[in-house]
């Protein structure tokens, strides 16, 4: 009798994140991962029970790895707010498509304790990366570096949102965050 083939994780969420990708979360299945990874679906039903517990677990590990990022610049020697967004806005630029979590988690069906369990925690690392680009923001306004009249909440959000634009071909990548981040701070004007 053969041996039943072992997934390795770190290829199933990497098969998992391309999949979602290509053909988002409603047409992600267990056939489609199992095929692109040369297993039988039941291979795949040995590690999680539906395909929430996997897109689940997949986004939980996705803003892991933002927030060791992120945790990284708050560790550094940089007091400088615009310094640190600049850095958040790199580390997410790396992560574009963190902006799944937003729009996957609220089709996702809870009634798995295991799926709300992984919910819970990732509603928690979210509001971490928020607080953290919220609170670089208010020390920007006190330090008189950036306008006030601009809610801190809106000045949040759009930061997050830059990361759903597009990137031009022609332009590296550290290059577009730049021109990103100097059209948060400095706007449009001439």
């Amino acid at each position: 009798m053969a041996r039943k083939k072992k997934v390795d994780q770190q290829e199933l969420m990497q098969v998992t994140e391309e999949l979602l990708l290509k053909i988002g979360y409603e047409r992600l299945n267990f056939k489609l991962i199992a095929t692109q990874l040369f297993v039988g679906r039941s291979t795949i039903y040995e590690y999680y029970s539906n395909k929430e517990e996997l897109v689940s677990e997949y986004m939980l590990k996705l803003m892991n790895q933002v927030l060791e990022r992120v945790d990284q610049i708050e560790e550094g020697e940089s007091v400088d707010p615009l310094t640190n967004l600049r850095k958040v806005l790199s580390v997410l630029l790396d992560y574009n498509h963190v902006h799944l979590i937003t729009e996957i988690t609220p089709v996702l069906d809870r009634t798995s304790p295991i799926v709300d369990q992984k919910l819970v925690k990732l509603a928690e690392l979210e509001q971490k990366l928020f607080t953290f680009i919220h609170t670089q923001f208010q020390i920007a306004e006190q330090l008189g570096v950036l306008r006030q009249d601009v809610q801190v909440q809106i000045k949040t959000n759009f930061l997050y949102q830059l990361i759903k634009l597009k990137k031009e071909e022609n332009i590296e990548r550290e290059e577009w965050a730049d021109v990103l981040f100097s059209l948060l701070i400095n706007g449009l004007k001439k």
